[in-house]
């Protein structure tokens, strides 16, 4: 929900749902979608890695792409377009799952890897939208969250 001029004045919802594919070609597979305020931003099916995760990595991207792409210096992945080769940076300055790509030596796209884990989401969220993830409900099929401004404390 939104205040005045676009400023975040108010939690926003957002749920995770879990099914299973219907598709001919994927028949069975799990699938999951995120929404965030009743709209589904992002997807994913298969297994063998955090589907949870990837779904909101997309949809957060998709939901704030300038706030995420501020953060492209504490990527821990880098790409160059340029020379074609990808470096990895250690330490606490850097956000798992975060991806950059440059070329020319300017950031020209970032993303999340959600598949690296819900938790390293719940990170980049809090860092690029001082917001906290808080979970609130569980069912078979789903996984309701707040997403909430940060106190001050």
């Amino acid at each position: 929900m939104k205040g005045q001029k676009g400023t975040e004045t108010m939690g926003h919802s957002v749920i995770i749902k879990y099914g299973t594919s219907r598709g001919a070609e994927t028949y069975g597979y799990t699938t999951c979608s995120a929404w965030i305020d009743g709209k589904r931003l992002g997807s994913c099916s298969g297994g063998g890695y955090d589907l949870g995760g990837t779904a909101l990595g997309e949809a957060v991207l998709k939901r704030w792409p300038k706030e995420i792409f501020a953060l492209a210096d504490r990527a821990a992945s880098v790409w160059d377009k340029d020379t074609n080769r990808s470096e990895h940076r250690r330490g606490a300055q850097y956000l798992y799952g975060l991806s950059a790509t440059i070329q020319g030596g300017k950031v020209v796209g970032v993303s999340i890897d959600g598949a690296c884990g819900f938790d390293c989401v719940r990170t980049i969220i809090g860092e690029a939208l001082r917001m906290e993830l808080r979970h609130v409900d569980t069912t078979r099929s789903r996984k309701v969250y707040t997403l909430d401004p940060m106190g001050d404390a």
